[in-house]
């Protein structure tokens, strides 16, 4: 399932900044994120979390952990 779910949101076509980083990071790790290096770099990069995906990921991300 959860392989699925990475192709489909790599076949978005306008990916921000912040999916890209989420599925690079999925990919290397084969884990959630962890929440501290989530929120890190949402801060930094000044991510909008009004987003649709950015707040699915970020619930996703919580539900997994």
């Amino acid at each position: 399932m959860i392989g699925s779910y990475i192709k489909a949101l790599e076949e978005i076509s306008n990916k921000s900044k912040f999916l890209d980083f989420y599925l690079e990071n999925i990919k290397m790790t084969a884990d959630p994120i962890h929440p501290f290096r989530m929120s890190e770099y949402i801060l930094t990069n000044n991510i909008d979390i009004n987003d649709y995906f950015t707040k699915r990921l970020i619930f996703i991300n919580m539900f997994y952990r």
